[in-house]
């Protein structure tokens, strides 16, 4: 920041600085503020921030003055609008910035991954082709790329800048002072959430202040009703996440750092771009990635010494790979892997381009490559872009039809008191949240409140919600009923045939759309029950007499859990379908391959049936009796090879999904297909990395489910998968690790 206040003071330049979060934005734009305040008023520079959170009146005005800003600091979806402005005329002070741009800063750049990394490599393309459109070289345009620690740094750096690695310097060493953290590992937990509200609250009573860091807003929710179930009155906690309204994100840090919250419940927009320097604890429930444990740990131990903890979940397989060793946290980081030739992306991109000043053959591969080039000339031949004055260029607005982060859905607002807008969140979000009947969880002056959701008003965009009564909502929760189809369009690879002993699997790679569908919903009551703890009984979670202390069947001691039955089934009249494109893998085994799987199946039902005879076989093994096998097979490889790709790829398992269906009209002899697909529009190349490294994600599979110690029953360490759309449903470890163990090389 130093150098960009030089640069613009002593040689006329200005400086661009492109942060991920808008939370980071605003925070370092309150740091230049105060830096510029106290320089002398003649000498004070023209600032401008620009993200959603700014309104597009003030964005614009930054624009229509005498003089252009001599830093912005900017979210890239922001810059991505701006440049379609770089050639009309009110737009002169734009362009006069990027005449005299120096100085582009690249923070947080690890956290460009999957389609939003590829996405970004092809904005700093577009931004270096709009620098010579406003006159200026980009050549001479100086670079400083800060990232988390990451394998490859340089090859990243690279992707963004356009430099060779051997132009770039890197400092890999840091002169900030910080404090020692102390890191605290439990044993994987069976009751994560129950174990981490309490770990919040015996923190808050000591008087201390941190962050706690989650996967998703289901858990921050989940862990955040169970802290203030165990508190009287008010608590200084709360929940933070990106769906949040800007003031009320404001609020909330400013509550954090002037000591009236002790503790905020986060999602993963937090990890970067929150400078409180007295954070006394980071406690993290549910690890991703080594880049992201360690970006959140040290949010904390900045003025003091910090303490770190982890809360593993026992039924999340990279929970229990780090939190059974955790000196797994000190290994190698991950690297980010892109591909900024990304075929889909890449065009969209070009068609940005030719609307925002048009290019040709030359500067498309120059700007963008080989593949720009080719693809450019392809986008002339479906008449996408055209020739004028020597140029191609576009009509419209293209940048319309791009989604950076992957989420190509329109925006609802959900409202509560008539006119008041608690929440702005994603549809395909809403549909699965704040349907019509859902339960939605909110906090307010240290107060949890519950609101039962209305239908929404296509027209406005809005679903109003009436708040429960306490009594009334306490211990409900809904869960919607979601079905994903999957229709292959456009095939984009040949296939690939992986031969064994016992037949074929064919892999082939797919342009292919996706629905979610919500057809309804299942109204959930929580209560506290006496449960036997033994995964291999029968009777395992099931609610039993209170006047009981051992296990009818098993005779375990019982132990008293959350427990949850329904209490009322909803189907709508229509579903809420969202549909999205992204690629996809196709596997199919041939019908020798069939055979022997049906063969295998049956020589497990003849163990199951020889072992257990009367006294009843388990419920993960009886699946072998109720499946066809091959859908058994192919449904259980699927699971395992998305175990994998956390382990492979700086990529959540969340990153990618899977589809088992029976082929309606289909012999007996392959009855069965298996889809995985990128989970994010567009694609993420997540799905394009299980093809293109397909060996080596075979062999991680098959060590993730040989070496769960769950036997055979399988266990969601190792078979189910949170978020599966057939709800676990048909799954057989045993079948499952058989075919990996005839694909595996």
């Amino acid at each position: 920041m130093p150098q960009a206040l030089q640069r613009a003071l002593t040689k006329n330049q200005t400086t661009l600085l492109i942060y991920p979060l808008k939370v980071l934005v605003a925070d370092q734009y309150a740091k230049v503020v105060t830096l510029n305040e106290a320089l002398p008023p003649a000498s004070r520079l023209t600032l401008a921030q620009l993200t959603g959170d700014v309104s597009l009146e003030v964005r614009r005005a930054h624009f229509q003055g005498t003089r252009s800003p001599d830093l912005i600091l900017a979210s890239p979806d922001v810059l991505h609008h701006l440049l379609y402005h770089t050639q009309e005329q009110e737009y002169e002070l734009w362009r006069d910035f990027l005449r005299r741009l120096g100085l582009i800063v690249l923070d947080e750049a690890h956290a460009y991954q999957g389609s939003f990394g590829i996405h970004q490599a092809n904005l700093m393309r577009r931004l270096r082709l709009a620098r010579t459109y406003a006159g200026g070289n980009p050549e001479t345009l100086q670079w400083v790329v800060s990232t988390a620690t990451i394998g490859n740094p340089l090859e990243l750096s690279s992707q963004f800048t356009g430099l060779p690695t051997s132009s770039i310097t890197l400092l890999d060493r840091s002169g900030a002072k910080r404090h020692e953290r102390t890191l605290l590992t439990f044993k994987p937990q069976k009751s994560p959430n129950y174990i981490t509200a309490n770990l919040i609250a015996s923190l808050c009573q000591r008087g201390l202040k941190g962050l706690v860091f989650v996967n998703s807003r289901h858990t921050a929710k989940a862990i955040c009703s169970l802290v203030y179930a165990q508190a009287e009155g008010t608590t200084p906690v709360d929940i933070f996440h990106g769906s949040l309204l800007p003031g009320r994100r404001n609020q909330l840090l400013a509550n954090l750092a002037d000591g009236r919250l002790n503790a905020l419940i986060t999602t993963n927009c937090l990890e970067a771009g929150l400078d409180v320097p007295d954070l006394d604890f980071c406690l993290i429930r549910g690890a991703t990635n080594l880049n992201s444990f360690w970006q959140r740990s040290g949010r904390c131990g900045r003025a003091n010494p910090g303490l770190l903890l982890f809360v593993p979940d026992l039924n999340n397989p990279i929970d229990f790979y780090y939190g059974s060793d955790p000196e797994r946290f000190f290994q190698e980081p991950e690297k980010v892997k892109l591909n900024p030739d990304y075929p889909s992306i890449l065009a969209r991109h070009l068609l940005c381009a030719g609307a925002e000043g048009g290019l040709d053959t030359s500067t498309a591969k120059t700007y963008f490559g080989a593949d720009g080039e080719a693809i450019a000339q392809e986008l002339v031949r479906q008449r996408q872009l055209r020739w004028s004055n020597q140029k191609l260029i576009r009509k419209g607005y293209p940048h319309k039809d791009i989604s950076l982060r992957g989420i190509n859905a329109s925006r609802v607002k959900l409202v509560v008191n008539q006119n008041h807008v608690l929440e702005e969140l994603s549809l395909p979000f809403a549909h699965r949240e704040c349907h019509e009947g859902a339960i939605h969880v909110s906090t307010s002056d240290g107060q949890l409140q519950r609101w039962r959701c209305g239908q929404l008003d296509i027209l406005t965009g809005q679903i109003q919600a009436t708040r429960l009564e306490q009594t009334e909502g306490n211990l409900r929760r809904t869960r919607a009923k979601i079905e994903l189809r999957v229709n292959p369009n456009k095939r984009l690879q040949d296939p690939k045939v992986i031969p064994t002993k016992e037949g074929n699997l064919r892999l082939s790679f797919w342009w292919g759309q996706f629905s979610q569908e919500v057809s309804g919903y299942s109204e959930i009551l929580q209560t506290y029950a006496k449960v036997c703890p033994n995964e291999r009984c029968l009777q395992y979670c099931q609610p039993q007499s209170e006047r009981d202390t051992h296990c009818s069947s098993c005779r375990r001691k019982l132990s008293k859990q959350l427990t949850e039955r329904s209490i009322e089934e909803v189907t709508f009249p229509q579903p809420l379908v969202h549909s999205q494109e992204s690629p996809t893998l196709r596997l199919e085994v041939n019908p020798t391959l069939a055979s022997a799987l049906r063969r295998e199946a049956q020589a497990w039902q003849n163990k199951l049936k020889g072992e257990y005879g009367d006294r009843g076989i388990p419920s993960s093994l009886a699946t072998v009796f109720q499946y066809e096998p091959v859908l058994l097979a192919s449904h259980s490889l699927s699971h395992a090879l998305i175990k994998a790709v956390p382990l492979l790829f700086l990529a959540s398992s969340n990153d990618v999904s899977s589809l088992s269906e029976r082929r309606i009209g289909a012999g007996s002899a392959d009855p069965s297909l298996c889809y995985l697909f990128d989970s994010v529009h567009e694609g993420s190349g997540t799905t394009e990395g299980l093809f293109s490294d397909w060996e080596q994600v075979v062999c991680k599979s098959l060590e993730i489910l040989s070496g769960c110690d769950c036997g055979e029953c399988g266990c969601p360490k190792c078979q189910t998968e949170h978020g599966c759309p057939q709800s676990n449903e048909g799954l057989f470890k045993p079948l499952g690790l058989w075919l990996l163990q005839q694909i595996c090389p």
